[in-house]
């Protein structure tokens, strides 16, 4: 499938793409060689182009630890009795 863009209005924006995100298995739904793969891919088709390049790394000082509530994985919750969703009209 060819995409039509207008490369002076472009940026290839990468964020963040470390060893300790690559390679720690956050990528979902694809592996981090493949992620690594796609933004070689995508750099060297924008290379020598109008588009933009932006490598965006964000500092980690080590204040900022993991919030276990927030940052744990997502589960999917049972779905909730007919009963219980339908509301008291009175």
């Amino acid at each position: 499938m060819a995409l039509d863009f207008d490369l002076a209005r472009t940026a290839l924006v990468v964020i963040d793409v470390q060893d300790g995100i690559i390679r720690n298995g956050v990528t979902t739904p694809n592996d981090g060689e493949t992620v690594i793969a796609r933004n070689n891919e995508l750099a060297a088709a924008l290379k020598n182009t109008p588009a933009q390049i932006v490598l965006v790394r964000v500092k980690n000082d080590g204040t900022e630890g993991m919030n276990p509530v927030t940052d744990a994985p997502h589960q999917v919750a049972k779905p909730l009795p007919d009963a219980a969703t339908r509301l008291a009209m009175g």
